[in-house]
C-alpha cells in the first residue's frame, strides 16, 4: 500500500499520497508526529500514525533515527547461554542476564541499547564457549597425565 494521508492535529487538508518509508522519514525528522491522524483507500476512518503497521518511530529520545527497527529484533543468544551452564556456570549466568535485556529493550522501543545488548550477549557467550573448551582439554590433560 503507497497511499497514506496524513492528517496534522487541528487541520483539514490531508498531505499525501505518502509511503510508508516517507512517514517513517518524516517522524524521523521531527516533522510530523505520532498523534497525527492517518488514512489509506479502503481504511473505514482516521486513525493515530502510532497504530498503522509498518510505522516505525525512532527519534531522538528513543537513541537516534539510524537505528532501523524494521529490520527486526536481534538475536538475543538465549539458548546458547542456557547451553553455557553446562560447562562454565558463573559467565553463563551473565550471559542470561545479557541475553534477556535484549527482549526488554527490544519492547520498550530502545533499538541501539538492543542491538548492543545483543552484541554483548554474543560475545559474552563465545568467551563462555572459548573457555569451556579450554576447561575440558586441561580436564582430559590431567586425567590422561594422572593415569
Amino acid at each position: 500500500m503507497n497511499n497514506y494521508y496524513v492528517l496534522a492535529p487541528g487541520s483539514t487538508q490531508p498531505v499525501g499520497p505518502l509511503t510508508l518509508e516517507q512517514i517513517n522519514a518524516q517522524l524521523c525528522a521531527g516533522s510530523i508526529n505520532l498523534s497525527y491522524m492517518c488514512s489509506y483507500p479502503g481504511a473505514s476512518s482516521w486513525m493515530p500514525l502510532s497504530q498503522l503497521p509498518g510505522v516505525v518511530f525512532v527519534g531522538a529520545p528513543m537513541g537516534g533515527c539510524g537505528v532501523n527497527a524494521m529490520a527486526g529484533k536481534p538475536d538475543n543468544y538465549l539458548v546458547w547461554s542456557i547451553l553455557g551452564l553446562l560447562c562454565c556456570w558463573p559467565l553463563a549466568i551473565f550471559c542470561i542476564i545479557k541475553s534477556n535485556s535484549v527482549n526488554t529493550l527490544w519492547m520498550q522501543g530502545r533499538y541501539a541499547e538492543a542491538q548492543s545488548a545483543a552484541e554483548s550477549a554474543k560475545i559474552c557467550n563465545i568467551i563462555n564457549a572459548v573457555l569451556s573448551v579450554i576447561i575440558i582439554i586441561l580436564y582430559v590433560a590431567l586425567a590422561l597425565a594422572s593415569a
